[in-house]
């Protein structure tokens, strides 16, 4: 059996600060992390002056007594509650009602007008995410190293790799 030290791998991101703008980002409280504005995962602005931000979120509530109840949410800035988006995927408005999900992971995209008065959202199911490669046994589905989501307001997604190679890797969802 191969054994190796443990290592971390941190991956941070934060606002670019040498671009000639700032992106922007929103929040995502939800039903899944105590509807926490402040505390909330963000998605980020995917160009200037775009009004459309995107990220991964992990929409699943840990103390949920039924696994399969609808997550509620909804899309806030500033991290509080003056500004916020809900309503319906395709018309969100300001104090519309929580947007509902079955729970899981998703990629979301939001598009807002400039003023966050009105906006629509996309959210893509994604089945898992995980590292593959040489580093974690080889590029088949079989060595998928399946990571999970430790801290749902930070989005912290851990794993653990028995015996790390060294070697090429990437994530997947």
């Amino acid at each position: 059996v191969k054994t190796s030290e443990k290592i971390s791998v941190k991956v941070t991101t934060i606002a670019a600060t040498t671009a000639p703008w700032i992106r922007r980002n929103i929040q995502v409280p939800g039903s899944y992390q105590g509807w926490a504005p402040a505390d909330a995962p963000l998605l980020w602005e995917t160009g200037e002056d775009s009004y459309t931000y995107s990220g991964l979120v992990n929409l699943i509530d840990p103390a949920a007594a039924d696994a399969t109840a609808q997550v509620e949410f909804k899309f806030t800035v500033n991290g509080g509650w003056e500004v916020n988006l809900g309503g319906s995927v395709d018309s969100m408005t300001p104090g519309g009602d929580n947007l509902k999900v079955d729970p899981g992971i998703y990629w979301i995209v939001v598009k807002a007008n400039e003023d966050f008065t009105s906006g629509s959202v996309t959210l893509k199911k994604a089945g898992a995410i995980s590292v593959i490669g040489d580093a974690v046994g080889g590029w088949e589905l079989a060595n998928d190293l399946k990571l999970v989501c430790t801290d749902n307001n930070a989005q912290v997604w851990s794993g653990v790799c028995d015996n790390c190679l060294g070697g090429g890797f990437k994530f997947r969802l």
